[in-house]
């Protein structure tokens, strides 16, 4: 983990495990998530052409599963299992989705991720929502 991983100001990663395995991911800035998104539109294009990786008509689970597959090549910097890289062009480790084995745990880690980021968000911002009181069914909540 880099920097100071305690103080949600100063923490650049986000390392989870899954089934006994660890990933660390980069937290993504604005541009990271422009390029998830404009990958993840890229590999439904190469899937379907006729729709040119437009999402609709996608049912969420598929749209999930693109943006998983985005997510790691950009995002995932470290694992401590070899499935998620393969050698590249110059021999030194790449995330190369079109190689990852059936079984790998995709959408478990992506999911673990989601939660670790969200949980991330959350703590950077401050935490429990709003300062004052809030309406719950009608009723003053302090």
């Amino acid at each position: 983990m880099a920097k100071d991983q305690a103080n949600p100001l100063t923490q650049t990663d986000i390392t989870v495990s899954v089934l006994g395995e660890t990933y660390q991911f980069k937290i993504p800035s604005f541009r990271d998530e422009a390029r998830i998104g404009s990958i993840a539109r890229f590999l439904r294009a190469q899937d379907d052409p006729e729709h040119v990786g437009s999402a609709d008509g996608l049912d969420f689970n598929t749209f999930f599963k693109y943006e998983a597959l985005a997510t790691f090549p950009v995002l995932l910097q470290r694992a401590s299992v070899d499935w998620p890289f393969s050698a590249g062009k110059d021999g030194k480790p790449v995330v190369d989705i079109d190689k990852f084995p059936d079984e790998a745990p995709i959408m478990e880690v992506y999911e673990a991720y989601l939660d670790a980021l969200a949980m991330f968000r959350k703590n950077r911002t401050g935490g429990e929502g709003p300062t004052g009181p809030e309406n719950v069914d009608g009723k003053q909540n302090p």
